[in-house]
């Protein structure tokens, strides 16, 4: 059997409030909602760990 990796491996999940809701009623706004979401966590993420996500895939 293979060994394991020791690396360290972190998760961050994060949620938005009633996004359901609001994708259903306002999908141009939530595209740009995640837009800047996904810009804040890119930024932050490096600074706070130094180290770099990869993108999302579309």
């Amino acid at each position: 059997m293979a060994s394991l990796s020791s690396s360290i491996v972190t998760f961050l999940f994060t949620y938005i409030e009633g996004s359901t809701r609001l994708w259903e009623e306002y999908p141009e706004g939530m595209k740009e909602a995640l837009a800047r979401h996904d810009a804040l966590l890119r930024e932050a993420i490096p600074f706070a760990l130094r180290l770099r996500p990869r993108p999302r895939r579309s």
